[in-house]
């Protein structure tokens, strides 16, 4: 299964349509958990941005 991750804005993302926020303290909070194809993938996206 394919994983999309699609910019909302600097502080959110979309991973599979479910929202991704980054707090107060630059930790990133799943609104609702991400399977683990999901977060492999949104951790390969962070370390291609950073």
């Amino acid at each position: 299964m394919a994983v999309i991750i699609s910019p909302l804005n600097d502080d959110q993302l979309f991973v599979n349509n479910k929202v991704v926020e980054r707090d107060n303290n630059g930790n990133w909070i799943a609104r609702v958990e991400l399977n683990a194809a999901e977060e492999k993938a949104f951790h390969k996206h962070l370390k291609s941005i950073s």
